[in-house]
């Protein structure tokens, strides 16, 4: 259940990142 987990934050991140977006580098 972790890895899941893992991976959907990876997921969000990588969709964030190709957005131009980074809001866990403000965090």
């Amino acid at each position: 259940r972790l890895a899941l987990v893992v991976a959907f934050c990876r997921t969000l991140k990588n969709a964030f990142y190709l957005l131009g977006i980074e809001p866990l580098n403000e965090m």
